[in-house]
C-alpha cells in the first residue's frame, strides 16, 4: 500500500508537470480501482488544468467523468489505526469520507458541455465501460445517469431495463431523477417484470419546514412561484393554509408528471435573516429539497422535519 501511495504521487507529479503518459495512468488507476472515491481524494484543485486539456483537446471520457465528479463533490482520504484481534498487529485502515464543498470550482457551461460529449460517448462505449461510467455518476456525482441506463436497455440488456423502471418509479431526487411511473412502465414490460403495485399504506403525510435562503433575486422567483400555484391550484382560505397539491409543484419545477408525488404545500412565510421558510406534506422530505435545489440557483436549502 505504502509503495503503491508513493507510485501514485509520483506519477500525479508527473502529470501536473504535462507529462502525458502520467496523466493516461493516473486516470486509468482511478477510473478502474474498486476504491474510486479513496483514489479520487488523491486529486488536489490544481489537476482541473491538465484534466480539462485531456477532455478539451483530446476527447477523453475518464478526464470529463472526473471533472464531472470534481465539480459535484470533494473526497478526503482518512486513515485509521486498529489492532488486529486475532494477531495483536497494528494495521491501517484507509477509506475516503465525503468532504464539504468540491473538488473543482462548479462552472454551469463546462458541466453541460462535459455531461453531453460524455452521453454521447456513451452510446460507443462496450458493456463494461457503460455500466462503470453509469456506476460512479450514479454513486459519486449528482448527474443523470438514466440516459446511460437507458442506452443499455436499448442494446437489449434486461438488468439495465429492470434497473432504469426501478429508478423511474421510485426517484432518485439526488441526481436530478423525478418519478415518471408511465415510463417506468413502459420498461417494466420490456423487461418482463410485473410493474409493482404501491404498497405504502401509510397514508400519515410527513410536514416538513424547508429554510430557503439565497439572493434577492432567487427568493423573489420563489414567492413568485408559489403565489402563482395558489391562484391556480391552491385553496388558500382553507384552514390548512395554501394547500396547493405537490404534483403540480414538482411538475412546474422539474417537469415531472403532476400525478407522481403525493401531497401539499401548506405555507410559504418569512424566516429569519431574510430567509423564507416553505412548509409541505409529503411521503418524503427530499423530492422537493432536490428539485428546489435544481430549479433555482444559488439556493440554500435545510430542513426541518416535524
Amino acid at each position: 500500500m505504502e509503495q503503491l501511495t508513493l507510485n501514485m504521487e509520483q506519477l500525479l507529479a508527473e502529470a501536473r508537470a504535462g507529462n502525458k503518459e502520467s496523466q493516461d495512468k493516473v486516470m486509468d488507476a482511478i477510473y478502474n480501482t474498486e476504491s474510486f472515491e479513496q483514489e479520487f481524494a488523491r486529486l488536489q484543485p490544481e489537476d482541473e488544468t491538465w484534466l480539462s486539456d485531456q477532455a478539451s483537446l483530446e476527447g477523453d471520457a475518464r478526464a470529463m467523468l472526473l471533472l464531472l465528479v470534481g465539480m459535484d463533490m470533494r473526497y478526503e482520504r482518512v486513515s485509521e489505526e486498529y489492532i488486529d484481534d486475532d494477531t495483536g498487529e497494528p494495521f491501517t485502515f484507509v477509506h475516503a469520507m465525503t468532504a464539504e464543498g468540491t473538488l473543482f470550482p462548479k462552472n454551469e457551461e463546462h458541466e453541460r458541455l462535459h455531461y453531453d460529449m460524455l452521453v454521447h460517448m456513451a452510446e460507443f462505449f462496450d458493456a463494461p465501460s457503460l455500466k462503470r461510467v453509469t456506476q460512479i455518476l450514479r454513486y459519486c456525482s449528482t448527474r443523470n445517469y438514466t440516459p446511460l441506463l437507458r442506452i443499455a436497455a436499448d442494446r437489449g440488456d434486461k438488468a439495465a431495463m429492470t434497473d432504469l423502471a426501478e429508478t423511474l418509479y421510485y426517484g432518485d431526487g439526488r441526481n436530478g431523477i423525478f418519478i415518471d411511473r408511465e415510463l417506468a412502465r413502459e420498461f417494466y414490460e420490456r423487461a418482463g417484470e410485473e410493474f409493482p403495485t404501491d404498497d405504502d399504506d401509510d397514508d400519515t403525510p410527513l410536514t416538513t419546514e424547508y429554510i430557503l435562503s439565497g439572493n434577492t433575486k432567487t427568493l423573489d422567483g420563489i414567492r413568485t412561484t408559489i403565489d402563482s400555484l395558489a391562484k391556480t391550484y391552491g385553496t388558500p382560505d382553507n384552514e390548512f393554509g395554501l394547500f396547493i397539491p405537490l404534483g403540480f409543484v414538482m411538475k412546474l419545477l422539474v417537469g415531472c408528471p403532476e400525478d407522481s408525488y403525493r401531497g401539499n404545500i401548506l405555507s410559504l412565510t418569512d424566516g429569519e435573516d431574510g430567509s423564507l421558510v416553505l412548509t409541505a406534506e409529503s411521503d418524503s422530505s427530499y423530492p422537493l429539497l432536490y428539485a428546489l435545489q435544481q430549479a433555482f440557483t444559488n439556493l440554500k436549502v435545510e430542513i426541518k422535519e416535524t
